[in-house]
């Protein structure tokens, strides 16, 4: 990925499997991207974890694990944001993928179209049904169907997305790492709502500058 100027961080509550599995995934992938884990979960997953990160023996994953089960997501995530140092960040939950050459390909676009606030590609679900017979049935969907989003007028872009229910949450793409710190600052100061501040995030995303759907595999 050359020179890397997005990090990957990984909010894990309670899955350690998951995440030895996400991990595992970008020790051979990630060819040294950055990740971060900001770990809330009990103690017992918590020493689970440490294990895990530890096994890895990788200088690109900082683990953080001083945080509550009760942490506020908003904020464990704005908290974790702080040692980052890249431009650029993605959130990755624990239980999913986000490619590193989707990664780039959105890193890329933005790098050279500043009125853009986040980009972001394709993301599929792949599920495994065992069928009449015990015969297996493997299978690929795609969780979202997004557009792009790009009026010249942030009134337009609200507009578009609040009508638009095929127009999911902007949590997992790839932002500005200083855009996604005032965003998540802004939430936590306005409210203590979950479902609000999930709604205020993506708001915020249209208000500032338009959203990039690129023809890509991405999660």
């Amino acid at each position: 990925m050359g020179k890397m100027k997005c990090t990957v961080l990984i909010p894990t509550y309670n899955r350690p499997n998951q995440l030895k599995r996400l991990l595992s995934y970008y020790h051979q992938y990630g060819n040294g991207l950055p990740v971060l884990i900001a770990d809330s979960s009990s103690e017992v997953n918590k020493k689970l974890n440490r294990e895990t990160v530890a096994s890895f023996q990788s200088t690109s994953f900082l683990y953080f694990d001083k945080y509550d089960p009760s942490t506020n997501f908003y904020q464990k995530m704005l908290d974790v944001l702080q040692q980052v140092s890249t431009e650029y960040c993605v959130i990755c939950a624990d239980d999913d993928f986000v490619t590193p050459s989707g990664i780039q390909e959105a890193v890329a676009f933005l790098d050279i179209n500043p009125d853009f606030t986040i980009a972001h590609g394709h993301y599929l679900g792949f599920q495994l049904e065992i069928g009449l017979g015990g015969k297996p049935k493997f299978y690929w969907f795609q969780w979202y169907r997004y557009k792009s989003i790009t009026h010249l007028e942030p009134k337009d872009r609200l507009s578009y997305f609040l009508s638009n229910p095929s127009v999911s949450s902007t949590t997992y793409a790839v932002w500005h790492t200083n855009f996604k710190k005032m965003v998540f600052a802004e939430v936590i100061r306005s409210t203590s709502d979950y479902w609000f501040a999930e709604s205020l995030h993506d708001l915020l995303v249209f208000i500032y500058g338009k959203m990039k759907y690129l023809d890509v595999l991405y999660s």
